[in-house]
């Protein structure tokens, strides 16, 4: 059996690669919380977008700086958990692609039963 990350070299992440994109108005803490290598993120359909001029949807993301993957390539990996009932979540985008904003984007949406989404 090959093991998938042959090849890779791991890179460290330290709090300064991540930035934290919430609403506007509400403090970070109410949308993200960093306990023992846990992050997680709560955004609601109520909730506005990261900036007064954005006009993106509600959201609560992690930036990670310092690591684009605009050359070579990358391997992600990550556990993510939806809450029964939530739809239309992105788990991962890769922005950068030559002809439109996103070169990947992996999405979890509820049409009749869970299912998880790999757009490139």
């Amino acid at each position: 059996m090959v093991d998938p990350t042959d090849g890779f070299t791991p890179v460290p992440l330290h709090q300064s690669n991540f930035e934290v994109q919430k609403p506007y108005d509400v403090p970070q803490n109410q949308r993200y919380s960093h306990i023992n290598g846990v992050h997680k993120l709560w955004v609601y359909s109520t909730d506005k977008a990261h900036t007064t001029t954005s006009h993106t949807a509600s959201r609560t993301e992690i930036r990670i700086r310092g690591y684009d993957y605009s050359s070579c390539v990358w391997q992600y990996e990550g556990h993510g958990y939806v809450p029964s009932g939530t739809t239309g979540v992105s788990i991962m985008q890769v922005f950068g692609a030559t002809n439109r904003a996103t070169t990947l984007m992996v999405r979890f949406m509820m049409v009749h039963s869970p299912t998880t989404e790999v757009q490139c």
